[in-house]
């Protein structure tokens, strides 16, 4: 029930190995996975220290995979989705994962946590304690299994295939071609590739449009891609990460004409907000065996935004707790000035 888009996986680190084929997207209630080597046979370890311990994969051009991961040391480990590359046989071969959604990034888990799709349709994370880290909250929702499908979208359903929860409606710091920001929604940056924990800048959809910011009290401003075009009705506004573009959506169906285009994806793409608090999409090149910082959507051309000097700037007095004066810099004017009370609002 979801259309079909091809990834590919990067080889940042040489591989180094693997257990034997899995090519299992679905998973039914009642069912437990124990983080551990010994319990989940099909583990990936890599030269450098990475392990990813899938427990579902969707494998075709691309593959898309959900389980356990960690960086080295790894003595912290994540429930997520993530993008690999597979074989002919199914194996997940070369390159660490991209991590494109994680369940828990500011409670890491131990060795022997478990996850658990229980017979009442939720998703339970608990620790080797036992303590509760997180669920879904689907419990007596009638969910009949669950899916990680073949654009990443982790899904539970119900008897008809409809959708009860999906990790789309939970985005942590990356986009796929195919999910959408919906007004509301958050992508909030990490501390780094391989440390998860939440930074202060993150993105969102307002009613007119993108909006980047970064947290304090009040956010700030650094970012913005406004609708071209009055909203009406009550449609939810978006913003969709397409094939070739980042489309405002007001209404269904018709993109707004401030969209941004994209580069015409050659092989897999996806969408990250940086640590730097820019929003960049990534391509993967098949002759380099690694992804490639394709696209900055932040660039002046795409709407008003602050340099890395100035956000560093702001950055440090969130920080400092001395905030006296907001600016937003605005770089295709080349100018400085005060926040206006509607521009300190959106975030």
């Amino acid at each position: 029930y979801e259309r079909v888009l091809s990834f590919f996986v990067s080889n940042t680190a040489p591989f180094l190995s693997v257990a034997q084929g899995l090519d299992y997207p679905t998973a039914n209630l009642s069912t437990q996975w124990v983080n551990s080597d010994a319990s989940l046979l099909h583990n990936v370890r890599y030269v450098g220290g990475f392990v990813l311990r899938p427990i579902l994969l969707c494998s075709q051009s691309t593959s898309f995979a959900t389980g356990f991961f960690c960086a080295p040391p790894c003595d912290m480990f994540y429930f997520g989705v993530f993008i690999v590359q597979t074989d002919a046989s199914n194996n997940i071969v070369e390159g660490n994962p991209q991590v494109v959604w994680s369940a828990n990034r500011a409670h890491p888990l131990r060795e022997n946590a478990t996850v658990e799709l229980t017979l009442d349709g939720e998703l339970v994370l608990c620790d080797a304690d036992g303590s509760l880290v997180w669920s879904t909250g689907s419990s007596g929702r009638m969910v009949a299994g669950m899916v990680i499908t073949n654009i990443g979208n982790l899904v539970l359903f119900d008897l008809m295939k409809a959708t009860i929860w999906q990790s789309f409606d939970h985005p942590t710091d990356a986009l796929v071609p195919g999910q959408s920001l919906v007004d509301g929604m958050r992508l909030t940056a990490s501390t780094s590739d391989t440390n998860w924990t939440e930074t202060q800048l993150y993105v969102t959809v307002h009613p007119d449009g993108l909006y980047a910011c970064i947290a304090s009290a009040p956010p700030q401003l650094y970012y913005a891609m406004r609708s071209n075009e009055e909203k009406t009705g009550n449609y939810t506004t978006k913003v969709t990460f397409m094939n070739g573009s980042l489309s405002i959506f007001l209404e269904p169906k018709n993109p707004d004409s401030n969209s941004i285009s994209l580069p015409t994806p050659n092989t897999g793409q996806h969408m990250r907000l940086m640590s730097d608090g820019h929003l960049r999409m990534y391509e993967w090149h098949i002759a380099e065996d690694m992804w490639h910082d394709v696209y900055d959507v932040m660039q002046p051309d795409n709407g008003p935004s602050a340099s890395d000097s100035t956000i560093t700037r702001l950055k440090t007095k969130v920080i400092a707790g001395h905030f006296r004066h907001y600016y937003y810099y605005c770089i295709t004017c080349y100018c400085c000035h005060t926040l206006s009370r509607e521009e300190e609002s959106v975030c």
